[in-house]
């Protein structure tokens, strides 16, 4: 077996890796797949090239068949050019990431992040928060059954002489709520804000500093945001 760091330069220049691939678990569980029919084999490994070197086995191990519905079979020019886009943002991803390390710079955590933000050139803001929202309520469970609370509240309505006040039942709020407020219970409490106290299933877009107005954006994005929130 080769566990030479040439196998990394080969990644790097070229669009796979050969097959079959076989990964640590625990490694793949904290590293993880992107959502995407085509590359995401390609993407995992040149990911686990940034930590580990990569081993490469020359005697064939199976053997495969060729048949017209290939991922890379018969393709028509426009979809080798779309193929070929998708490698290429990830090389050149995984680039900008080593420059970054080597800088000694901290990297955004990749697990977290949903998509890239690159100031409305592919998608607009308001576009990409409804994507990461809708995907959201998929992949995150304990989301999914609070938008659907929040969709059953219950409000009245009171009227007085120079007043009005609007009145809201919803039972799910009742958790935090009661949630204790004395100085012990919050100061012992994890801040729910930092990035190692967030849920695991909770992602979010990231928006790099090249933005021309990057504290803008994230202001944008959070009003984008919270506007698909269902109204109550």
């Amino acid at each position: 077996m080769d566990t030479g760091q040439t196998d990394i330069i080969i990644c790097l220049r070229v669009n796979g890796m050969g097959a079959p691939r076989a990964f640590d678990a625990s490694v793949i569980r904290r590293i993880g797949f992107p959502n995407v029919s085509y590359g995401e084999d390609y993407a995992v490994a040149l990911r686990i090239t940034r930590e580990y070197k990569v081993g490469r086995i020359y005697d064939s191990l199976y053997l495969c068949r060729r048949w017209k519905n290939n991922t890379d079979a018969g393709l028509s020019v426009k979809k080798q050019n779309i193929n070929d886009l998708y490698k290429d943002k990830l090389r050149t991803a995984e680039i900008e990431a080593r420059k970054l390390i080597n800088k000694g710079k901290p990297l955004p955590d990749s697990n977290r992040i949903f998509a890239e933000f690159n100031g409305g050139k592919d998608l607009s803001l308001s576009l990409l928060c409804q994507s990461l929202y809708d995907s959201q309520k998929k992949s995150w469970p304990q989301l999914a059954a609070a938008c659907r609370d929040l969709a059953s509240v219950q409000t009245r309505k009171l009227s007085g002489e120079k007043y009005k006040v609007i009145l809201q039942y919803n039972p799910a709020r009742a958790v935090s709520s009661g949630a204790a407020v004395d100085k012990e219970s919050i100061k012992n409490r994890p801040c729910f804000l930092c990035e190692n106290n967030l849920p695991r299933e909770q992602l979010g877009c990231f928006i790099p500093r090249s933005i021309s107005d990057p504290l803008q954006s994230r202001a944008d994005f959070r009003q984008a945001f919270y506007n698909r929130l269902p109204a109550t």
